[in-house]
């Protein structure tokens, strides 16, 4: 079942946060449920700001058994600033054609090197609202501690082409919260180096199709060898009657 949010495609209504999602995703998991009664275990696939209200809810509804989350939505002013400096700047700095744009004037240097200065100035800031810190828990710390809560399996997919993968990706590595997170067993992990944001490639789609499914049979699969496994009560069958 794919659904949209209030205020967003076939919804109507006013849009809000990714992080205020809570009940949208709830209701439609209700229906979900009361249209296809038999259906007993849920998966919820997402990309970007649905991929990280996904983790915000996931833990509160113990329908939820499984979470497919691709390139994670953690943008921050001070994150996005590390990732272009890491991943643009870097890269730039080994590119030969920026070098022979710099040097034969098709690329500014004062304007070339008041980017990097802005940049390295708003990496230095803290995560939060304007570079302060937030007064409250900021989503990203939210979204860490919904993984912690969370005691499903998760299947995390990024693109090697995307700002959002790489700043999700280096957030997880740096921040105390996410430490080890990715790292656990029950998480998947994949990658497609070629791929952008929103895989917009039918090949990348597929892909991801592909994945996915393959993914969620093992876990089919899996959970049907356990319950199989799990000892029959047996104690309301043929009771004993004494004299």
């Amino acid at each position: 079942m794919r659904f949209d949010c209030i205020g967003m495609g076939d919804s109507s209504g006013r849009e809000h946060a990714f992080t205020e999602r809570d009940t949208d995703v709830r209701s439609a998991i209700d229906a979900f449920v009361e249209r296809v009664p038999t259906v007993t275990e849920v998966v919820i696939w997402g990309l970007c700001d649905a991929a990280s209200a996904a983790l915000l809810y996931a833990h509160a509804d113990a329908r939820v058994k499984h979470l497919v989350l691709l390139n994670p939505w953690v943008r921050s002013e001070a994150g996005l600033a590390r990732t272009h400096l890491k991943h643009y700047y870097v890269s730039r700095f080994f590119d030969a054609g920026f070098w022979r744009s710099l040097f034969t004037g098709r690329v500014g240097v004062g304007r070339a090197l008041k980017g990097l200065l802005s940049t390295a100035l708003a990496a230095r800031r803290r995560d939060g609202r304007d570079g302060r810190e937030s007064e409250t828990m900021g989503f990203q710390a939210r979204m860490a501690r919904g993984w912690k809560r969370f005691t499903g399996n998760i299947l995390l997919i990024c693109s090697g082409d995307d700002l959002t993968a790489r700043e999700f990706l280096d957030h997880a590595k740096s921040d105390a919260q996410w430490s080890g997170l990715l790292e656990q067993a029950r998480v998947s992990r994949c990658h497609l180096p070629q791929a952008d944001h929103t895989f917009s490639r039918g090949e990348w789609r597929d892909e991801v199709a592909r994945r996915t499914a393959d993914w969620l049979d093992e876990r089919v699969a899996k959970s049907r060898v356990e319950r199989r496994r799990q000892p029959k009560d047996t104690s309301t069958r043929n009771p004993r009657v004494e004299a």
